[in-house]
């Protein structure tokens, strides 16, 4: 019979918890709720780009987020789109993005905002995920 070191089975049990890992992140399912929007959902309002299906499902996504100012003086912040992970634009660009190349959007509040994408989104972020992008 074979003894194996502790240390030996530690790292063989965290290469594998690794691996399985690297497997569901491609096939993990698209998150649903509040915050994010599926395919179906996206689909079902017959709308022709995202600005109109995020107007129809989630109007408060588009609207300037608690008030925050960016600067003590200036207007709320406004919110900011990011495409497959990319800074795209404002939420008018949602205009230019057809509902039928959307897999799932999700809204990220300004502090998940800033801790996934960095300073400048006080607003918050819509992230729209294509269909390009698998898995995210």
């Amino acid at each position: 019979m074979r003894v194996f070191s502790k240390g030996a089975l530690l790292c063989a049990a965290v290469a594998v918890a690794a691996c399985g890992k690297a497997q569901e992140r491609h096939l993990e399912p698209v998150p649903s709720g509040d915050r994010t929007m599926g395919e179906e959902e996206i689909l079902a309002t017959k709308a022709g780009n995202i600005y109109d299906v995020i107007r129809l499902r989630r109007p408060n996504w588009l609207q300037r987020f608690g008030g925050r100012p960016t600067s003590l003086t200036g207007p709320p912040a406004e919110v900011v789109v990011y495409l497959d992970g990319q800074r795209f634009g404002g939420r008018d660009s949602l205009v230019r993005l057809s509902a039928t190349s959307v897999r799932w959007v999700e809204f990220l509040t300004p502090s998940e905002a800033q801790a996934r994408f960095g300073q400048g989104n006080l607003g918050g972020v819509i992230h729209v995920h294509t269909h390009g992008t698998p898995g995210q």
